[in-house]
């Protein structure tokens, strides 16, 4: 039976609905040839070219089928209706510059909300009546930056973000940057470059053997005993997430 994911990102069975940015065939082929229904997101003009399509930028899912969505993406407010979800519109315009373009790249892992000063109002007092710990990061692009591996750790380049997780209990890895392709920027991150397909399965974007840092990765999935894939074997790419938004526990 289909279900809504309960937890953002972290899903119990098999993945059979996600999303990823709008403009990459070869990753959604791949997807689709896993039997799961793949969702284009298409962005917000007002957003930079480079990141415009990316889910992780035009909305959030909360769990379950709610999901805050860009007031100003009409034609993904229309997507995600479509597919059954409840869609809050966000409080302000998802535009750019940084850090305009942040209020959605944000993150609920272990009961806590992971954002930037800059998180949307509704996303912020959902978690307080959940009552959930909420903790801010000076890197705005919380969800790009992190690699959710499980309920207790992640994946990640940003240093300072790796501090303030560790002091929070979560197992982390840190990588190098770089080696992740984000076309107008001198390099993407690793959590906009994956996303999990099933509770023990991480999908990535490209060849995820080809990154610096490939045997740390592999040493902290396995330890996890978290299965990896490929999409394609090109390098990785930064897309703003592979999010998995329905699934079949049976």
């Amino acid at each position: 039976m289909t279900e809504f994911l309960k937890q953002p990102f972290l899903p119990n069975g098999k993945v059979e609905l996600c999303c990823i940015a709008k403009g990459f065939d070869k990753i959604k082929k791949s997807l689709e040839q896993l039997s799961i229904k793949v969702m284009e997101c298409e962005g917000c003009e007002e957003v930079d070219i480079s990141i415009r399509n990316h889910p992780d930028i035009n909305f959030f899912h909360l769990g379950g089928n709610k999901t805050v969505c860009a007031k100003n993406n009409g034609k993904l407010i229309n997507t995600l209706s479509n597919e059954g979800f409840e869609i809050i519109k966000s409080q302000n315009d998802i535009k750019s510059p940084y850090p305009y373009d942040v209020s959605l790249n944000v993150m609920i892992l272990d009961n806590i909300l992971w954002s930037g000063k800059t998180a949307d109002e509704f996303i912020k007092e959902y978690a307080k009546k959940q009552n959930m710990t909420k903790i801010l990061l000076n890197q705005g692009y919380v969800k790009c930056t992190t690699c959710v591996v499980n309920n207790h750790s992640v994946i990640t380049s940003d240093l300072g973000t790796a501090k303030i997780f560790k002091n929070q209990g979560l197992d982390v890895l840190l990588i190098e940057q770089g080696g992740i392709e984000l076309p107008g920027y001198d390099y993407g991150f690793l959590g906009g470059s994956c996303g999990l397909i099933d509770k023990k399965t991480l999908a990535f974007t490209g060849d995820i053997s080809r990154h610096k840092d490939w045997k740390k990765i592999k040493a902290f999935l396995t330890e996890r005993e978290i299965k990896y894939i490929s999409l394609t074997e090109e390098r990785l790419i930064d897309i703003g997430s592979v999010i998995p938004l329905t699934e079949n526990q049976v």
